[in-house]
C-alpha cells in the first residue's frame, strides 16, 4: 500500500513522512513520533506531543520525539527471538523506570536471566530527593577498576 498526502512522500513503495508533521498512532492519537526541526527548551509543551507541564530536557533541532500521551503509559520494545516475543525496553509511565526485562547482555554472551532497572522514584529505595538511582540486581557482573 502507498500512501499520499501533502506531507507524507512515497516513491518506492516507503513512507517519508516530513519534518514537524505528527505520525500519531491509535484511535485517539495517544502515540505520537515527531521530527521536530526546531530547538525545543526544557519543560516547554508541544501541541499533540507534549503535554501539560512537561519535566523535559531540552532538545537540538532535528530531534526525534517518541511519546505516549496515555496517562501512565508505557513504551515497549520488543524482538522476535524464535518465534517469540522478547521484551528488551520497557519504559515505564507510572512508575518512571527504564528496565531491560532480559538484563544486560554482550555481544556473543548471554544475557543474564535477572533484570535491570534504572528509576528514580523513592520506591527504588533513593536515598536523596530526586536522585537517580540504577539498580543492577545479580546480573552476575563483577566490578573492576
Amino acid at each position: 500500500m502507498i500512501i499520499t498526502a501533502p506531507n507524507v512522500l512515497s516513491s518506492t513503495g516507503a513512507v517519508d513522512v516530513r519534518d514537524d508533521i505528527l505520525f500519531t498512532l491509535g484511535t485517539d492519537s495517544d502515540g505520537v513520533i515527531l521530527n521536530r526541526s526546531a530547538t525545543l527548551t526544557a519543560n516547554t509543551a508541544l501541541t499533540g506531543v507534549l503535554e501539560g507541564t512537561p519535566v523535559t530536557p531540552a532538545l537540538a533541532a532535528n530531534s526525534l520525539i517518541i511519546s505516549n500521551q496515555t496517562n501512565d503509559g508505557d513504551i515497549l520494545i520488543a524482538v522476535s527471538d524464535g518465534g517469540n516475543s522478547q521484551g528488551l525496553i520497557h519504559l515505564d509511565g507510572d512508575t518512571g523506570k527504564l528496565s531491560f526485562p532480559l538484563g544486560f547482555g554482550a555481544y556473543g554472551v548471554a544475557a543474564p536471566a535477572q533484570a535491570a532497572h534504572i528509576g528514580n522514584t523513592a520506591g527504588d529505595d533513593a536515598t536523596a530527593v530526586n536522585a537517580i538511582l540504577v539498580v543492577l540486581e545479580n546480573l552476575g557482573f563483577t566490578a573492576t577498576s
